[in-house]
């Protein structure tokens, strides 16, 4: 038996697109990409947390510089993508099923190419950090973790979930035709 695609699932992989999107601009407007030099005032060191922006192209080492690059690339990936799927909800609504099909098929490369950003940016970051070109920081005995990096690798984990279901989905739309010549899309 044919299933009609489900507002729920689509309700799912919207919201599942707009938590990416969300948790990608996280990463990029927050501060917490990079530690720089403490400043050693009497006894107390000060951390000084740095973020993607403002961006000093010649200050930054290069590595950073890369990473800064791909985040914002990702971020404008991200609201092509967003608009894509609104568009392919659209066609929905519409019910052109070579349109669905061809705007899902977007919405997934699209999200291949923001995924892949943001899981650069990580071990890019994670590579510096693991060659100890950046100290490891303790304040009371607990070691200072970068969160953006790791922001950026849950969106990316997110972006692999809707890649997978976004495929699912465009491969089994079909067009069907009722006895009304209205014109139903299915999934299968």
């Amino acid at each position: 038996m044919k299933k009609c695609m489900t507002t729920l699932k689509l309700t799912a992989l919207f919201f599942s697109i707009v938590i990416s999107g969300i948790l990608n601009a996280f990463s990029v407007y927050l501060p917490y990409w990079n530690l720089d030099k403490p400043s050693h005032t009497k006894s107390v060191s000060v951390i000084f947390q740095k973020g993607l922006f403002p961006i000093h192209w010649k200050q930054n080492p290069t590595f950073f510089n890369a990473v800064t690059v791909m985040m914002l690339v990702s971020s404008g990936v991200l609201i092509c993508l967003f608009l894509m799927f609104l568009l392919s909800l659209m066609a929905i609504l519409c019910h052109s099923a070579r349109q669905v099909k061809i705007g899902f098929r977007l919405c997934a490369v699209i999200t291949v190419l923001a995924g892949l950003f943001q899981l650069y940016s990580f071990i890019i970051m994670a590579i510096e950090f693991s060659l100890n070109k950046t100290p490891n920081w303790r304040i009371g005995g607990s070691k200072i973790n970068n969160g953006c990096e790791y922001l950026a690798l849950v969106s990316a984990i997110i972006d692999l979930f809707v890649i997978s279901y976004l495929s699912i989905i465009s491969s089994r739309i079909s067009l069907a035709k009722s006895s009304k010549r209205n014109s139903i899309l299915i999934w299968t």
